[in-house]
């Protein structure tokens, strides 16, 4: 063995001895996560009182301001529009037994418009108001359960899943759904909600999920279960279009749906 090969042999061995003896340092002097703290364990005691329950709440607050969406003049009616959204939910999860759980989610949205509104998905003044009298002041609208559902999980011992009720179904990567997303467009961003029945079925062994989902969505938000106050601004109607209609028509529709993951 020559002189030079004997060099870059103890070499290759030094470079190796170092990097082992490093990465073991490394992972010795690694921080170790934090123990939860007192308020981290009684945050979770809160949302899970128990083994059978979760819950949980939220609220937004939202201030849509559209200045000179239809006309550049301060004078006109039409100028301006500002209405604030504030939108509160509560949701809780109950599990009876093993691999079953009923879900629901209680939402409300009251608004209040800073601005009168005489246009848009806000109504517009009916043809006996006058143009000087437009949407104005708080709205308190209603409250729906926008999620309540039955899910089982590990049907037949395998990795297959029901849920039957009010749902959300997005399909595709987090703000990147495409064609199933929002079934109540004309709340806004309210709710999501599908009225569905969807059968998940997950092949980890080759990064595949298939879904199967039948969806059957009402316009009207207490066509198929009641809500907390009316679904309509006035009676008699006080603006054109007052009916808080989830979508344009009564919808049916079947999703049969594979994501595959085994490329990167």
């Amino acid at each position: 063995m020559s002189r030079s090969t004997i060099k870059v042999t103890l070499s290759l061995v030094a470079l190796a001895t170092a990097t082992t003896v490093t990465q073991a340092q490394t992972a010795a002097s690694a921080p170790k996560a934090p123990p939860p703290s007192a308020y981290d364990k009684w945050e979770d005691s809160v949302k899970a009182p128990c083994d059978w329950l979760t819950w949980g709440a939220d609220i937004r607050v939202r201030d849509e301001y559209m200045p000179n969406v239809l006309s550049l003049s301060d004078a006109s009616h039409v100028s301006d529009q500002n209405v604030v959204r504030f939108r509160g939910r509560v949701w809780a999860s109950v599990t009876p037994v093993t691999n079953v759980s009923v879900n629901a989610r209680l939402s409300a949205e009251p608004r209040y418009f800073t601005v009168p509104a005489s246009f848009g998905p806000y109504g517009r003044p009916a043809a006996t108001v006058p143009p000087t009298t437009p949407r104005d002041g708080m709205e308190w609208r209603y409250g729906i359960f926008d999620n309540l559902n039955v899910k089982w999980n590990n049907i037949g011992e395998q990795p297959l899943a029901l849920t039957v009720g009010r749902q959300d179904i997005m399909l595709g990567d987090f703000y990147d759904w495409w064609l199933v997303s929002d079934g109540t467009p004309n709340d806004g961003s309210w709710t999501f909600f599908l009225d569905s029945a969807r059968l998940n079925f997950e092949a980890k062994e080759i990064k595949t999920k298939f879904d199967l989902i039948y969806i059957c969505q009402t316009a009207h938000p207490d066509e198929w279960m009641p809500t907390l106050g009316e679904t309509h601004y006035s009676d008699p109607p006080k603006y054109l279009g007052t009916d808080y209609n989830l979508t344009e028509q009564n919808e049916q529709g079947a999703v049969v749906y594979v994501s595959n993951k085994s490329v990167k």
